[in-house]
């Protein structure tokens, strides 16, 4: 820990302490204040601030060199708003679970989003734009019950882990996805996300996983890109309009015989167009 720790101004009527090589709080505090250009920090520990459910506003973090967002670093703390260091590559599981963040500005060096990072983030509304960023993953859950309306990601992406989007009540689109390189879509990606109503998959997707669309009730147009049959599962479309009978799954002309024949395909063969 850093011997020459220092014991900064309250910015709020709660006094705190700031470590710079750590950012380890040693009080209940409602601010945490890193020491801007002069700041040493590289690394913040594991759950360094999970649970200080007082704390609101973090200043100067952008200003440092740290790199990743550890697991539960500020887990179910009141933080509202938080600038990223330009550095940050790794955002960790459950890093903003259950804060009222309402969104951020995320790094454009970023590759991974951990299991339930942004969870049960009721306060982020809006686009969560991820397309000027190297993503490459997001973990399982990432976004699930949060409130956003879009969600923007880049062509980099190569795993969506399972659930990531499900849960979000007014998400209505998953911009650039068919541009992405994801091999599936895995179990409840979208599972009770009730206003999404189309999706369209990249060529590289191979299958739709169990439940993947499940409680998706407006849910109506499925576009299948890959030259190669998709893989269907259970329940992949329970609860939607396709279930229902109505919308459309446009597939490649090549392949209709070989959907219409497939065992979890066939029951939609009269919504299909190429």
């Amino acid at each position: 820990m850093d011997k020459k720790a220092k014991k900064l101004p309250a910015l709020t009527r709660t006094k705190y302490w700031v470590y710079p090589s750590w950012g380890t709080v040693k009080a209940k505090v409602k601010t945490i204040k890193f020491l801007g250009k002069k700041s040493r920090v590289t690394t913040i520990a594991k759950n360094a601030y999970k649970g200080h459910s007082s704390l609101k506003k973090v200043v100067n973090l952008d200003k440092t060199k740290v790199k990743t967002i550890p697991n539960y670093a500020f887990a179910n703390t009141s933080l509202s708003a938080i600038k990223l260091p330009k550095t940050v590559t790794k955002i960790g599981s459950y890093a903003f679970f259950g804060t009222k963040i309402k969104g951020m500005a995320f790094p454009t060096g970023l590759t991974s989003i951990g299991d339930q990072a942004f969870a049960r983030t009721a306060n982020i509304k809006g686009t969560i734009n991820l397309s000027k960023t190297r993503l490459a993953t997001i973990g399982e859950f990432a976004f699930a019950e949060s409130n956003a309306q879009a969600v923007l990601l880049p062509s980099t992406v190569k795993t969506i882990k399972k659930e990531a989007f499900a849960q979000m009540p007014y998400l209505i689109n998953v911009g650039g996805l068919a541009n992405t390189q994801i091999a599936a879509l895995e179990y409840g990606a979208f599972e009770s996300s009730p206003r999404i109503t189309n999706v369209a998959l990249p060529r590289t997707c191979k299958s739709v996983g169990y439940g993947a669309f499940y409680g998706c009730t407006a849910f109506n147009s499925l576009t299948l890109n890959s030259e190669t049959k998709v893989s269907g599962s259970s329940l992949m479309f329970s609860g939607t309009r396709i279930a229902a009978g109505s919308g459309t799954i446009r597939i490649p002309a090549a392949l209709r015989a070989d959907y219409t024949t497939d065992y979890y395909w066939s029951d939609y063969r009269t919504l299909f167009v190429s």
